[in-house]
């Protein structure tokens, strides 16, 4: 079998070599010494060959520990040690499972036994305390290497193989487990680049986790891809943002989760636009605030649609984007692409291994998104603007979109149960009308006598990621229940007749 070959997209033309070990090995062929990985919190530098041969090493290392195919938990800050555990752990023939690490407590247990079917997980020595019984702690700090070549070298994995598992939240509760082909992650990480006219002489500012799918691939494969150079932002931090980018000569990032809003609610300076950085891509924010970022700033917002499941089937011409509708671009790369009759995106590869597998031991959310006519079913609603311009409309399932993520209400509950004195808990959503399109307020009600929101915000605060804390907490002597079911009634909760 050939690649597919998407002019403008492609650029691992064998198909043999569209895994990630072998865009490794490609790019330390190709790039060598160039820097790759820069060195930063005291980490050491690595060029592109040395990212190779070191992850080579790890795998070599891990290949008594790992047993072909099996699911390896990662959950690491995004830091040159963590990006290598994670090749690392492809190149030893296992699954890496990039576990989110804002969660802690019952979150974190309910996260790890959705997505993880092993029982190791590779973390710092300083986490290990995080994770509960059963589970068994690899040190990140002191991953095993061996010289030799890494297993991959003699049983070398192909396009549709699980190159990887990452999260996405589902309507039941804990992120569900997206199984992801190599193909999936070399494509993805073809599409970046070309959103960027990324280069060799181009410079990433990381700045999504690596348990995100434009942390992984889109930052890092990318780059690999592209031959350019990545900063791995850890902690992530809005004040250092731009002094980062000058610091390092940083031309590109991505942005999700609320990032354009966020930067571009900061004082301006008479010195916003004298940054290194010239474009940077994510979804539509809305049209006004767009183009005054990319006025304030000086630099292209490149803007498309994609997900973790399906890729990025959508992304907008540089000339002739259409940011004044908010258009998520057009499909130019890879796909077909048509609405349902409710307006819900369907997406057809050209490739079967651009799309995952499935969700992890979760046939029924699979079948879902792959019913086996062909097409992926996305669970969003776009509006066709004419000529092959698409717009975000929302979500079909009652989740809450907060800052670019999709928030599960039920976890937020759960973590508002433990606080002290919360009798009963319940979230939702109510529409942003400050926000980006589709974009939801994150609402807590609870019941708890003599509680005070501050204080349940705090626990919150300490208990969740920052995209899933409530923006506002109500107290309530009790909660609206159906009298059938016990159901709460949420439509009958404060503010919720703004989702009507």
């Amino acid at each position: 079998m050939v690649a597919v070959i998407v002019p403008g997209i492609t650029r691992v033309t064998s198909r043999s070599e569209r895994t990630v070990p072998a865009v490794v090995a490609r790019a330390a062929a190709e790039f060598g010494d160039r820097p790759f990985l820069l060195p930063l919190r005291g980490e050491p530098a690595l060029s592109f060959a040395g990212f190779d041969l070191l992850t080579d090493q790890v795998a070599a290392g891990l290949a008594g520990r790992i047993a072909p195919g099996d699911h390896v938990g990662v959950l690491v800050p995004t830091t040159n040690r963590g990006a290598v555990a994670v090749v690392a752990v492809m190149k030893a023939g296992g699954v890496p499972v990039l576990i989110p690490n804002q969660y802690r407590g019952p979150a974190l247990d309910r996260v790890i036994a959705s997505m993880l079917t092993g029982t190791k997980v590779i973390t710092p020595g300083r986490w290990t305390g995080w994770l509960g019984p059963g589970i068994e702690a690899v040190p990140l700090d002191a991953l095993p290497t061996a010289p030799g070549r890494a297993p991959w070298h003699r049983n070398p994995p192909s396009p549709d193989d699980i190159a990887a598992v990452l999260p996405t939240s589902g309507t039941t509760g804990a992120p569900k487990g997206v199984l992801l082909p190599h193909g999936h992650a070399v494509h993805y990480a073809e599409c970046t680049a070309a959103m960027r006219r990324l280069g060799p002489d181009d410079g990433v500012h990381a700045f999504a986790p690596l348990f995100h799918v434009d942390g992984i691939y889109g930052n890092l494969l990318g780059a690999l891809v592209a031959g350019a150079r990545v900063a791995l932002s850890w902690p992530p931090s809005i004040e250092r943002f731009w002094d980062t980018c000058r610091a390092l000569d940083l031309t590109t990032f991505a942005y999700a989760g609320g990032l354009i809003a966020t930067l571009n609610a900061r004082s301006a300076h008479p010195d916003d636009a004298r940054n290194p950085v010239r474009v940077a891509s994510g979804a539509p924010s809305p049209p006004a605030r767009a183009r005054a970022f990319e006025h304030r700033f000086g630099l292209h917002l490149s803007e498309g649609y994609g997900s973790t499941e399906v890729g990025i089937p959508l992304m907008a011409p540089w000339v002739g984007s259409r940011v004044e509708e908010a258009s998520c671009g057009q499909a130019v790369c890879g796909y077909d692409v048509r609405t349902a009759g409710d307006g819900e995106l369907l997406v057809r590869p050209h490739d079967q291994s651009f799309v995952m597998h499935g969700y992890l031991d979760d046939e029924e959310a699979t079948a879902s998104r792959l019913p086996g006519d062909g097409w992926f079913h996305t669970g969003d609603i776009v509006a066709d603007i004419g000529d092959g311009h698409y717009a975000f409309r929302g979500r079909k399932d009652d989740v809450i979109r907060h800052l670019g993520e999709f928030i599960a209400p039920v976890l937020v509950e759960e973590a508002a149960l433990a606080y002290e004195g919360v009798l009963d808990a319940a979230v939702y959503g109510v529409p942003d009308a400050g926000g980006e399109p589709g974009e939801q307020q994150v609402v807590l009600a609870v019941v708890c006598p003599g509680g005070d929101p501050a204080g349940i915000g705090a626990h919150l605060r300490d208990h969740l990621p920052p995209v899933a804390v409530p923006t506002l907490v109500h107290l309530l002597s009790d909660l609206p229940r159906s009298p059938g079911t016990g159901k709460v009634q949420k439509h009958l909760l404060p503010g919720a007749e703004r989702r009507r």
